[in-house]
């Protein structure tokens, strides 16, 4: 499997999960405070995310869109977005292979790659 496949693959499974947790844990009180955070600064817009490899280098990149509390599905040759986020595919691979362990314990599920992008103004302006 090539590097731009495996990243299409790791990247929509992430999503899937990412909504499970989501869509289950939706009344758990620190999640709540990641989806009012994401959709205030991102809800609604196009969010394009590069998956980078172990060294940092671009793999592939993807839009999505954050709304209502889910991503929407990933889409790929979308031109990039003002909204440009980063994440390495060990980090996605991680989750994937571990996706009983996340969605029995959400609060493991690091959100910094998105969320720790936003700035203090971004925030301010909503």
């Amino acid at each position: 499997m090539n590097r731009q496949h495996e990243a299409s693959v790791l990247i929509k499974q992430y999503i899937n999960i990412a909504n499970d947790i989501l869509r289950q844990q939706k009344n758990d009180f620190a999640l709540q405070g990641v989806v009012a955070l994401l959709d205030r600064t991102l809800g609604g817009d196009d969010i394009t995310v590069q998956v980078l490899d172990e060294h940092d280098a671009p793999v592939a990149r993807f839009t999505t869109r954050f709304g209502e509390g889910q991503f929407a599905p990933v889409r790929s040759g979308v031109p990039a977005t003002d909204r440009q986020f980063e994440v390495k595919s060990t980090y996605l691979k991680q989750v994937v292979d571990n996706a009983e362990d996340y969605m029995q314990h959400p609060t493991r599920l690091d959100w910094d790659w998105l969320t720790g992008q936003v700035s203090p103004v971004d925030i301010d302006k909503q």
